[in-house]
């Protein structure tokens, strides 16, 4: 379809007839991958009335795929890069990121291949991939390319539920890929092609942290980071903002917004995951000082270590102190007082304070008859009616649990050191 609409020839031939009929191990995700990229790159820069050849040819030791084009070529000074992250040939008046060849390349070394070119300026361009054959005996034909089924941005098997959750908003689409087969390993990913569905999956899923473009249709990403720091669902999610503008005053635009850290392209893959370490690192320091300051002062305003959240914290201890001795105070009520789902709320607080909806209530109820052992003459079990405990039983055991001593003792102690 995108050959017909630029008018470009596609054609596509068997070189040569495979020697076996034995079927060949391949990971097709990938394999789609490398030849998605090659096709779109050909396509992308052979002009209308021009052709693309698409060739595979096989032995007993090796298969490959070539892809031909009549394309403008590659000035021979500019071959020797054109594999890096972020290359593009000068003078190309076709809008890309220069990623996606880099991306072939590591694909096809991951599989074990070797790729070349082969490019004369003015007159086009072959990209040749070779990969060795490994037969399996174990899956019948049909099935050697099936694609396994799993939902596009599911994450592999190997990363933990409970591995953070990371938001890239990017509409380049190899950037993108390259991006989530970067991380996908160490976090869960999901991937938005614009601002605005960013926007959207941010609300809903309330990741762990968001990697957005800034040149981006519908929502920029300085738009983008402004309003997930304006809203109370989402504005303790570190943001990292990727442009490939480095001018000062692009990066003094991306903070001002409330950005947590800027990566200018081309960056290097292990300085992003150093930058993703340290900005989920800052963040889990910050839960514990806050989490501290929430717990500090009953009736008092939260501290203002991270001034942002400071508003809605003390909307939200004022809310749970008032209705302390309430036993039916849960978790939907603080939903419902702040206007969140119960996911957006229980990730919220997980990523703010380090607390689930149903810990931090208790967390209150535990902390402010501590205060009252220590400041009122009134029984245990009047406390813990107060602090809403329909059993001074169950609230001695889980007094003990949290403080180390029973309530009463830590009323003597307290009292002692007093």
């Amino acid at each position: 379809t995108e050959a017909s609409q630029l008018n470009v020839g596609l054609h596509f031939i068997a070189e040569d007839t495979p020697v076996t009929n034995q079927p060949l191990a391949i990971d097709r995700a990938k394999q789609e991958s490398i030849f998605q990229n090659l096709l779109s790159n050909a396509l992308k820069f052979t002009p209308e009335g021009g052709e693309v050849t698409i060739a595979l040819a096989a032995d007993e030791h090796q298969w490959s795929l070539r892809v031909s084009d009549t394309g403008c070529g590659i000035p021979p000074a500019q071959q020797e890069w054109i594999f890096q992250r972020f290359a593009r040939a000068h003078g190309a008046e076709i809008a890309g990121t220069g990623i996606g060849l880099s991306f072939v390349r590591d694909l096809t070394e991951l599989l074990g291949g070797q790729v070349s070119l082969q490019s004369e300026e003015g007159k086009g361009t072959t990209f040749l991939l070779q990969f060795p054959v490994i037969p399996t005996t174990d899956v019948p034909v049909p099935e050697a390319f099936a694609s396994p089924e799993k939902p596009e941005d599911a994450p592999p098997p190997a990363v933990a539920k409970e591995a953070p959750l990371i938001l890239i908003v990017e509409d380049e689409e190899d950037v993108a890929a390259y991006l989530k087969e970067s991380l996908q390993e160490q976090y869960r990913v999901l991937v938005a092609n614009n601002g605005q569905q960013g926007l959207t999956l941010a609300f809903a899923e309330i990741p762990d942290l968001v990697i957005s473009d800034v040149m981006m249709p519908q929502l920029n990403g300085l738009q983008l980071c402004a309003r997930l720091k304006a809203d109370r669902r989402t504005s303790h999610l570190p943001v990292l903002l990727l442009t490939a503008r480095s001018a000062e005053e692009h990066r003094l635009a991306g903070l001002d917004r409330g950005a947590d850290a800027y990566l200018s392209k081309p960056f290097a893959e292990r300085e992003l995951h150093l930058r993703l370490r340290n900005l989920l690192l800052l963040r889990d320091r910050m839960a514990a000082q806050l989490r501290q300051e929430f717990l500090a002062a009953p009736r008092q305003e939260v501290a203002t270590s991270s001034p942002r959240e400071a508003g809605w914290l003390t909307d939200l201890r004022s809310y749970i102190t008032e209705r302390l001795d309430d036993a039916e105070l849960s978790g939907t009520d603080l939903e419902m007082h702040l206007g969140m789902s119960r996911s957006q709320l229980q990730r919220k607080l997980q990523s703010v304070l380090g607390l689930s909806p149903r810990k931090l209530v208790n967390e209150v109820r535990l902390d402010t008859a501590s205060k009252l052992l220590r400041e009122t003459t009134a029984t245990v079990s009047e406390i813990a009616y107060d602090c809403g405990f329909r059993d001074p039983k169950y609230f001695g055991r889980v007094f003990r649990e949290r403080f180390g001593m029973t309530p009463g003792e830590w009323r003597a102690a307290e009292r002692k050191e007093g």
